[in-house]
C-alpha cells in the first residue's frame, strides 16, 4: 500500500512539474546569446541613443520587451528575427535632424550584419545619414527593410538586386540619387516605396508580382512604360510628382487588382480614350495636373461613394468641370526645346557661350525668376569680355517652314512677350567691360578648360559655372570662393525641405512676388545639382535645358490662374 501511494505521489507531483519545466524550456529558448545583447548596446550608442532604447543596458531582457510603436524587438530560437525602431529625427526641415558628424552608415550595418537572422529591419527616422553600403545583402533571411524618413545618399547599391527573400523594400523620403539597380530577379518583392528621393531618369525594372509601387516626387522622365499593363497583381500604383510625359497607357485603369492610380503633377499629355473601362475595385483616381485634353471616359466622369476622380488642372473637356486650362496652354506647355547638335556645343572655346546662350534664352521667354533676365545681363557685363552668344538651329530645322524654325527662345518668347522681339537675332551680342569684379566660378574651381581636367570634364566644368551663376541669382549673393558655395548650397537645401515662408526668405528680395513656389523650387535643384562637388553628379545641358523647360511650364499655369496663393 505504502509503495503504491508513493508511486502515485511521484506521478502527480511528475504532472504538476512538466509545465514548469516546458515553461523553462521556453524562456530558455528565448534568451539571447550574450553576442546578440552586445550588438543591441552598440547598436544604441551607433544611433546616439534615441529615445526609443534609452533605458537599454546590460541586465535588459530583450526578447521580453513589450511592442510599441517606437520600438518591437522579437525573438526566435534564441535569435532576433525581427527589429523595429522609429525615431524623432525625421527627414524634414534641413539636415539638423541628423546623426553627429561621428556617424558611420558602415559601422552601423557591420554591426547588424551580426544579426543575421533578421527577417524584419525598420530604421525609421533616426537621422541616418551617408551612403547605403553593399554590405546591405549580409542578411539571407530579410523579408523587410524599411530606412524611410532619413537622410541617405548617393546611389542604391547593386547588390539589393540579390536579396532574393526580400518582400516589402520601403526607402522613401531620403535623398537617393541615380537608377534603381535591377530589382526584376527579385521575385518575392510585393511592395517597392522610393517616393521622395532624387531617383531617375530611367524607370525601375521590376517583376510583375508587384502589389505596391511609389515612384512619386523623384526624377523619373519619359513615358511610362506600356508593360506596366501586365502587372495583374498591381493595387497601388503612385508616379506623381515627376517629369512623365506623353500618353498615360489606357489598360492601367482597367488592370484587375488596381484600386489606388496617382499620376499627378506630371507633363502627361494626349487624351485618355472614351472607351477606357475602370477596373472594378478602382476607387482612386489622380490625373491633376498635367497636360491632357479631350474628355474623360464615363467611368471616370463623376465621383461616387466608391471611386474619387481628381482632373483638375488640365484641358479637359468636361462640362461643368472647373479649374481647367484652355487647350493652348497644354499645347504650349508640351514644346519640347530643340537642343544643338553634340559636336557644335561640345568644344572647350564655345562650351559657356552655348549653354549660357540656350538656357538665358528659356529663362527670358519663361520669366522663370521675373528680373531674370535683367540681372544675367547684368552680371554678364561685370564677368564677360565681349563675346558672341549663338543660339543654334539644328541642321533638320533648316528645311521646315519659315515660321516653325525659330529657336527654342525664339517660340517662348513669342508666346509670352512678343514685343522683346523685335530686332531679335540669333546672335546676341553681349558688350561688357571687366571692372573689377571676380568671375565666381574661377575663383570657386580654379580649372584650365584647356588642362587635362578641362578636356574630361568640359561640359561638367561649364555646368558648375553656370551653376554658380544661377546660385547667385536666386540668392542675389556672389559665392567667391568655396565656403561660400558649400554656405549657400546648404541655405538652399534647407529651403527645398521647409516651408514656403523659408523659400521667401533666401530668394532675392528684388524678384520675391514674380514666381510659384514650385517654380523657384525648380531652379534651386538646379542649381544645386550644377554646383555639385563630384562632376559625375552634376546633370548634362540637356538635363539643365528640360528642367528649365519644366520650370517654365509651372509658372506658365500659376501666371494663368487666378489662385495667387502660392506664390512666393
Amino acid at each position: 500500500m505504502g509503495f503504491l501511494s508513493l508511486s502515485k505521489l511521484t506521478s502527480s507531483t511528475a504532472l504538476l512539474l512538466l509545465p514548469l519545466l516546458f515553461l523553462f524550456l521556453a524562456l530558455d529558448a528565448q534568451q539571447l546569446p550574450n553576442s546578440q545583447s552586445r550588438m543591441l548596446l552598440r547598436l544604441q550608442r551607433l544611433l546616439e541613443y534615441p529615445p526609443a532604447l534609452v533605458g537599454w543596458s546590460r541586465a535588459t531582457d530583450f526578447c521580453s520587451l513589450p511592442p510599441s510603436p517606437s520600438l518591437t524587438v522579437t525573438c526566435s530560437g534564441g535569435r532576433i528575427v525581427e527589429l523595429v525602431i522609429v525615431g524623432d529625427r525625421p527627414a524634414a526641415p534641413g539636415a539638423r535632424n541628423a546623426l553627429s558628424p561621428a556617424f558611420s552608415s558602415d559601422s552601423l550595418f557591420t554591426t547588424l550584419s551580426r544579426l543575421p537572422s533578421l527577417s524584419t529591419l525598420s530604421l525609421v527616422a533616426l537621422g541616418l545619414w551617408g551612403s547605403l553600403p553593399a554590405k546591405v545583402d549580409r542578411f539571407p533571411s530579410l523579408k523587410v527593410l524599411n530606412l524611410s524618413s532619413n537622410y541617405f545618399t548617393g546611389a542604391i547599391p547593386m547588390e539589393m538586386s540579390t536579396m532574393s527573400s526580400l518582400q516589402n523594400l520601403v526607402l522613401g523620403g531620403n535623398s537617393f540619387n541615380g537608377s534603381l539597380p535591377d530589382l526584376k530577379p527579385l521575385a518575392a518583392l510585393v511592395e517597392l516605396d522610393v517616393g521622395g528621393n532624387r531617383l531617375g531618369p530611367e524607370f525601375p525594372s521590376l517583376s510583375t508580382g508587384i502589389v505596391s509601387l511609389v515612384l512619386r516626387n523623384n526624377r523619373y522622365h519619359g513615358k511610362i512604360p506600356a508593360n506596366l499593363t501586365a502587372f495583374h497583381q498591381l493595387q497601388k500604383l503612385d508616379l506623381s510628382s515627376n517629369r512623365l510625359s506623353g500618353w498615360i497607357p489606357p489598360l492601367l485603369f482597367s488592370l484587375p487588382s488596381i484600386h489606388y492610380l496617382d499620376l499627378s503633377d506630371n507633363t502627361l499629355s494626349g487624351q485618355i480614350p472614351s472607351n477606357v473601362s475602370c477596373g472594378s475595385v478602382l476607387g482612386f483616381v489622380d490625373v491633376t495636373n498635367n497636360l491632357l485634353v479631350g474628355g474623360l471616359p464615363s467611368c471616370m466622369l463623376s465621383n461616387s461613394s466608391n471611386r474619387m476622380v481628381l482632373s483638375s488642372g488640365n484641358c479637359l473637356d468636361v462640362g461643368g468641370m472647373r479649374y481647367q486650362h484652355p487647350n493652348a496652354y497644354c499645347n504650349g506647355a508640351a514644346f519640347a526645346a530643340i537642343l544643338p547638335p553634340a559636336n557644335k556645343i561640345s568644344g572647350s572655346e564655345s562650351n559657356v557661350g552655348a549653354i549660357l546662350g540656350i538656357a538665358g534664352g528659356v529663362f527670358v521667354g519663361a520669366a522663370l525668376l521675373g528680373l531674370l533676365v535683367f540681372l544675367v545681363f547684368r552680371r554678364s557685363r561685370r564677368t564677360m569680355e565681349s563675346k558672341a552668344i549663338v543660339l543654334y538651329k539644328p541642321e533638320a530645322a533648316k528645311s521646315l517652314p519659315q515660321d516653325t524654325t525659330k529657336t527654342p527662345a525664339d517660340a517662348i518668347l513669342q508666346r509670352l512677350a512678343p514685343g522683346w522681339l523685335h530686332g531679335y537675332s540669333e546672335t546676341i551680342e553681349i558688350e561688357s567691360k571687366t571692372c573689377g569684379y571676380e568671375s565666381p566660378f574661377i575663383a570657386v574651381e580654379d580649372r584650365d578648360p584647356g588642362s587635362i581636367y578641362g578636356l574630361e570634364h568640359g561640359e561638367k566644368y561649364d555646368i558648375y559655372q553656370f551653376g554658380l551663376i544661377l546660385l547667385e541669382i536666386i540668392t542675389g549673393k556672389p559665392a567667391g570662393s568655396k565656403s561660400e558655395v558649400d554656405f549657400l548650397r546648404s541655405q538652399l537645401q534647407k529651403s527645398l525641405t521647409d516651408s514656403p515662408p523659408d523659400l521667401r526668405g533666401i530668394a532675392d528680395p528684388t524678384i520675391r512676388g514674380t514666381f510659384a513656389v514650385d517654380s523657384l523650387r525648380t531652379a534651386v535643384e538646379i542649381s544645386l545639382n550644377c554646383v555639385s562637388g563630384d562632376p559625375n553628379q552634376r546633370p548634362s545641358i540637356d538635363d539643365v535645358i528640360w528642367n528649365l523647360q519644366y520650370s517654365t511650364q509651372i509658372q506658365d499655369g500659376w501666371a494663368s490662374s487666378e489662385n495667387l496663393s502660392i506664390q512666393v
